[in-house]
């Protein structure tokens, strides 16, 4: 059932993402930019009802804009308008710094990450925003050599950013945007590499300017 926590009143923010790590903390992701530290537990063990409570912001090296917070392969990732960001957390001075763990394309100033999951394989789904507002989803697959490769020429024909993604333990993942919902199955090995007949019937200029009108 739902608990009542009572207000904090030292948050204004809209909170749109919340995620846990291994030590109880929480990560709250905001609207307008920067994360939230709540850390209900002194000396690790003892919990307060009353957090103490941490902003993080660009001063700490995350970029400008919203973030998205997700606990993933045991550790807390940072989704940010500038790609995956990771936290160090020094005792002598916190910081952000890009998160290049699942490759560069994912990391620094190359992309948007919008969503991020983790399916029952160990693949991480994002949903992306790349220069000139080009919208991606894939997700980065595990090598042999533990290192992470970008998947996305399965949804290639997906044009508009997927906003939710839902996982089922027997490989199906779900995909839903404003155009509708996509199903992909995992289990089907498809070779998208093979060539494929074209028959042009027709090709125009404009609204009338026939240039080939076919056979």
């Amino acid at each position: 059932k739902w608990v009542d926590e009572g207000r904090i009143d030292e948050i204004e923010e809209q909170i749109r993402s919340i995620a846990e790590d291994k030590n109880g903390k929480l990560w709250l992701g905001t609207t307008i930019g920067g994360v939230i530290l709540l850390n209900y537990y002194i000396n690790d063990n003892q919990y307060a009802p009353i957090p103490v409570i941490s902003h993080y912001d660009t001063a700490d090296g995350l970029p400008e804009g919203w973030v998205f917070v997700q606990e993933t392969l045991n550790k807390i990732i940072f989704a940010t308008d500038k790609g995956l960001y990771q936290f160090n957390d020094d005792p002598d001075k916190a910081y952000f710094y890009p998160d290049t763990f699942f490759g560069k394309e994912l990391s620094g100033e190359i992309q948007s990450i919008h969503r991020i999951t983790q399916d029952h394989l160990g693949n991480i789904w994002m949903a992306v925003v790349k220069e000139g507002n080009i919208f991606e989803v894939g997700f980065a697959k595990r090598t042999q050599n533990n290192t992470f490769r970008w998947e996305n020429t399965p949804f290639l024909r997906i044009d508009d950013i997927v906003q939710s993604i839902y996982h089922e333990k027997n490989g199906i993942t779900w995909l839903g945007n404003s155009n509708g919902l996509y199903r992909y199955d995992s289990q089907i090995d498809y070779n998208y590499n093979l060539d494929y007949p074209v028959l042009i019937r027709k090709v125009t200029l404009g609204k009338d300017s026939v240039l080939f009108g076919g056979p």
